[in-house]
């Protein structure tokens, strides 16, 4: 593993059923970027969203080193970019929307 950011909207209760996404949102030969978004069980509000970057490491040699071919094939056919290209960008992007959401039920 390389890094983690994580950035929390909503709490999670004690023995709460949540939903957890993953999305494949970069790559590179050496690496990739995920992330994970948790959501209440009806899939209604967003609890919190975790961007990880995994490094690839050789365990013989403890070096990062490439993804094989094969497995970058498979890398694209996965890849769901995302417009937002920095995790600030994305959490501001997350709050905007929680802030349209609550408006639009306030207007009701």
């Amino acid at each position: 593993m390389g890094s983690n950011q994580i950035a929390y909207f909503k709490p999670a209760v004690t023995m709460e059923n949540v939903i957890i996404e993953s999305q494949l949102i970069a790559y590179s030969p050496k690496s990739l970027l995920v992330e994970l978004r948790m959501l209440n069980e009806t899939e209604t509000e967003l609890k919190s969203f975790l961007w990880t970057n995994f490094i690839h490491i050789d365990l013989k040699t403890k070096k990062s080193n490439l993804h094989q071919e094969r497995f970058m094939a498979f890398l694209e056919q996965t890849y769901l970019p995302i417009n937002k290209k920095t995790f600030e960008e994305r959490q501001r992007f997350f709050l905007d929307e929680i802030k349209k959401a609550a408006n639009q039920v306030a207007d009701k």
